[in-house]
């Protein structure tokens, strides 16, 4: 299973999903956290944009967690069977780690 997280900072979660530019992608294998890669988008990738025909750079990932998150995102991640999780968490790898665990 792969997870996005919002982090604009690389640091913590951030609040607006819709904005945000910077992920941090983990790969959870067999229960575990596998790997944790930064990705970063282009400003013509931010997910404010209208949903686009082309392949997107978050479009294997099967959860996102965000501090928060539009209608009409949540809308689109839901076409894409994206599960989406808003925290209060601040810290990425402890919000992955709560999901696992969970």
């Amino acid at each position: 299973m792969k997870v996005a997280v919002t982090s604009q900072d690389k640091h913590s979660i951030t609040g607006n999903a819709e904005k945000c530019r910077k992920f941090w992608v983990f790969q959870i294998i067999e229960g575990r956290l596998f790997s944790r890669e930064l990705l970063e988008l282009s400003a013509k990738q931010s997910l404010d944009i209208k949903p686009q025909k082309e392949p997107h750079p978050l479009d294997n990932i099967q959860v996102l967690i965000t501090g928060e998150i539009g209608k009409k995102l949540r809308k689109q991640m839901r076409k894409k069977d994206v599960r989406v999780i808003i925290t209060k968490e601040t810290n990425p790898v402890k919000a992955v780690k709560d999901l696992i665990y969970c």
